[in-house]
């Protein structure tokens, strides 16, 4: 019966012992240092993704045409030509809020959030 009990101890310590957020941090999670956009059928998914500063995008062509994505503002971001399964990556060192399209196919548009 002791053993039982024992057990039962046991198992209520790792229980509650399953929760690694710190105290006040409930809903949030750690934000990712690395976020994948995936080019395909002419749309880019995510259009908007959020990494910390000094975190990398990478940008995977499945299409079967290339495309050339780059930043509104001048010297932020350009991939060149990215072909078919090609891929592209960039790391933000700035914060800010960088709005970026294909060059190519100027509908394709996203956004790189650097907190």
């Amino acid at each position: 019966m002791a053993s039982a009990a024992l057990g039962c101890v046991a198992v209520a310590a790792l229980l509650a012992g399953c929760d690694t957020r710190s105290p006040g941090s409930a809903g949030s999670a750690p934000q990712a240092r690395e976020a994948t956009v995936v080019i395909e059928d002419h749309r880019l998914t995510p259009k908007e993704i959020a990494i910390p500063r000094g975190g990398s995008v990478h940008w995977e062509n499945r299409d079967d045409t290339r495309h050339r994505l780059v930043a509104t503002v001048p010297n932020v971001l350009d991939t060149g030509e990215i072909g078919k399964a090609q891929s592209f990556t960039q790391t933000f060192d700035r914060p800010g809020t960088y709005r970026y399209y294909c060059k190519i196919h100027n509908y394709m548009k996203g956004t790189v959030d650097v907190r």
